[in-house]
């Protein structure tokens, strides 16, 4: 079952983590952002990205045993 932990707040510090199934291998970049080479896909991303440069926000983002995770830390 996917698991949503609401935005959390440690400290100054916020967190956002989310997860969902996801069986299918995800490509990482350099950054490791996740990447498609589908044309029609990556917009979502590409709002993250946007969202953590303005927001100095760090974006981990991992793969484990059929589970796509993101987390978010950012300073209020």
């Amino acid at each position: 079952m996917p698991n949503f932990n609401p935005i959390r707040q440690i400290g100054e510090q916020f967190v956002l983590e989310v997860a969902n199934l996801c069986d299918t291998p995800v490509d990482f970049d350099e950054k490791n952002y996740p990447r498609t080479f589908r044309e029609v896909h990556g917009f979502g991303m590409a709002s993250v990205k946007n969202f953590a440069d303005k927001y100095k926000v760090y974006v981990d983002f991992s793969q484990e045993s059929g589970v796509f995770k993101v987390i978010m830390y950012w300073l209020s």
